[in-house]
């Protein structure tokens, strides 16, 4: 997490965001909720919904076997299953880092329009239309 310092006390935290610049993690950490990783709370900018953040290290150098499965994670499409929107890795000299984006099953229509207000965010018109379409 980067800062910017203005003015002599004051300290904004700017949130780290993906490479293609859609998603936006949050400080908000929900403490290993998946098992593995650093999870946290993460907004998917383009639609206005909560995603899960999730932070994987790991040392193994098998890129080619972790992107194959990834791959495959990412076209499962049932409705028991969590389902991973993307993913990204971030090779340094000594750690791999791979970043999970995953869909987060939340509160109420109420808690994600506060939770949009307080992301001085608007929820797109795609978006607006497919809550219509689950309320109605």
């Amino acid at each position: 997490m980067s800062e910017i310092i203005s003015n002599v006390s004051e300290v904004q935290t700017v949130p780290k965001t993906s490479p293609c610049a859609r998603y936006q993690r949050h400080d908000k950490s929900l403490e290993n909720l998946i098992g593995i990783g650093s999870t946290y709370m993460g907004m998917d900018l383009e639609e206005g919904i909560e995603v899960l953040w999730v932070e994987l290290n790991s040392k193994n150098s098998d890129l080619v076997r972790i992107r194959h499965h990834f791959d495959t994670i990412i076209r499962f499409d049932h409705p028991n299953l969590l389902r991973c929107r993307t993913y990204w890795i971030e090779e340094n000299i000594e750690e791999v880092v791979l970043y999970v984006i995953c869909e987060l099953i939340s509160n109420t229509l109420v808690h994600f329009i506060k939770r949009t207000k307080l992301n001085n965010k608007s929820i797109p018109l795609k978006t607006q239309i497919r809550i219509s379409k689950q309320i109605l």
